[in-house]
């Protein structure tokens, strides 16, 4: 737990990746993953904190491509369970996760701009 968010563990990742394939990792890019997170300095903003976390796993695991395969789905299934667990959740259907995630793999999208959508598309899961 960091600032009273709740980060997902390696563990939590490479099992998600199960369910598409393996859970084969194919470097170390997840160590540097939670190292990023942990590191990361939080402003006051809770939902600002989620969205630039949130940002952080969804991107990371797309453009470091750590699975053999299902990165895209892996990190969109893994940015969602971050922010439900979290309490939050993100407003926009499927067809948006899916033009977003190929936008980040094909590197025309920015993280900053991840984080931006994210922030305007959260809410409190109720």
């Amino acid at each position: 737990m960091k600032n009273g968010i709740t980060i997902l563990s390696k563990d939590e990742i490479v099992e998600t990746n199960r369910f598409f394939d393996s859970g084969r990792t194919i470097n170390d890019s997840l160590d540097f993953l939670e190292a990023k997170i942990r590191a990361k300095k939080l402003a006051g903003d809770l939902k600002k904190n989620l969205a630039a976390i949130a940002a952080i796993y969804w991107y990371d695991i797309i453009t470091n491509h750590p699975f053999v395969d299902g990165n895209k789905r892996t990190a969109v299934e893994v940015m969602l369970n971050f922010l439900y667990t979290n309490n939050f959740r993100i407003n926009c259907g499927l067809n948006a996760l899916v033009y977003a995630s190929l936008k980040i793999a094909n590197k025309d999208v920015a993280y900053e701009k991840m984080v931006e959508w994210l922030f305007n598309k959260l809410e409190v899961r109720l």
